[in-house]
Parts: structure tokens; sequence; C-alpha cells
């Protein structure tokens, strides 16, 4: 009896389909999405389209320049389900917790340490001044350009735990902090993370 197989061809032409709808999935969940471009640290990132953008006012910058909340933020960026929340970006006790998506904020490094390095430089900081370090847990990130970047999973309790993304910078470190929301969501927002001139 004769055993039908299948051809060479067809095999390819089956692999090659499946690719391209694996593919085309991963770059449609962001198509609709919109596109938030700083022209001051020269990055983009795509955000979801229910989402709203704040960034802060001149009063807050000067709070931020004249070293009254931190001395090593030079900019942040929220990201938030709810228009209405109109509450300050930086001074955000205030903020409606359920509404924050994720924040963007620009830190110095003048020791142009790598993101990794910081982060524990920073946590042993911490330790010093009596602040309890995070249950912390690292992931190396290659970036499209290259650059190493690193992810970390920060556990806050035994019921919530956050995740951000550290990007280096010459001089600066990017970082985007999530909230509680849906970890696809979030993956999608960090592959969407670019450098831009």
């Amino acid at each position: 009896m004769k055993q039908k197989r299948f051809s060479p061809i067809l095999i390819v032409a089956i692999v090659a389909i499946l690719g391209g709808i694996g593919f085309w999935g991963l770059k449609t969940q962001t198509q609709g999405w919109k596109l938030y471009k700083n022209d001051t640290y020269h990055y983009s990132i795509r955000y979801p389209n229910n989402a709203f953008v704040f960034a802060p006012d001149l009063d807050e910058r000067n709070l931020l320049e004249k070293g009254k909340l931190s001395e090593n933020n030079l900019q942040t960026v929220q990201f938030r389900k709810n228009n209405n929340d109109t509450s300050s970006v930086i001074l955000n006790s205030n903020i409606d917790k359920t509404s924050l998506l994720f924040n963007i904020s620009v830190i110095k490094n003048p020791k142009n340490l790598p993101a990794k390095d910081l982060l524990i430089s920073q946590c042993e900081q911490w330790k010093k001044e009596g602040d309890p370090c995070p249950d912390t847990k690292y992931e190396e990130y290659k970036m499209p350009d290259g650059t190493n970047a690193v992810i970390s999973t920060v556990k806050v309790n035994s019921n919530l735990t956050s995740q951000y993304f550290y990007y280096p910078e010459n001089g600066f470190i990017i970082t985007i902090a999530f909230g509680s929301g849906d970890q696809n969501t979030q993956d999608q927002v960090i592959k969407s993370f670019k450098k831009i001139k």
C-alpha cells in the first residue's frame, strides 16, 4: 500500500502562512494605539487608545529643579485611563490609583551605571537609610537597537507585584513603572518603546 506524504512545498507554504499570521497578530496588538513622542529625551512609545497623557506643569517642574521632591527625577509623564483625574502628576497622593496605567520617569545616572547596577545600588542606599528593599527579580532585555535594558518585577506584598522597565542612556535612565494591570498590555507598551532622534 502506498503511503501519502506531504510535499516539501506544501509544508513550507503552511509554515509561511502560520508564521505570517503570528507576525500579523503581534503587529496588530498595538495597531490603533496612540503614539507619544518625547523630544527632550528622544524616545517614543505606544499606549492604548483609551489612555490620556498627563505631563508636569511648569510649577511642578520648578519644584523638581529646586530639589524639593526628587533630586534624581528629571521628568515624569503619566498615562491614565481617566481624563477627569486632574490631580498632580508628581505630587500624586490624590491620584485615583485605578486610573493609572503607567508612568515614565527620566532619572539621573551620572556614573552611567548599567540599569541593573543602578537599581542594586539604589536598593543598598535604601537599606542604609533604614528602608526595606522590596523582593525584586531582574531580567535582561535586549532592545532592537542593541541596548541592554532591564525588566524588574517587584513583589510589593503577597497580593501585588509591579513591573518596571529601565532603558539606560548617557547620564540618565528612562524608566516605565506599571501599576497593576493587564500583563499583555504592559508587554506591548515595552515592545513599542523606541529611541528617536
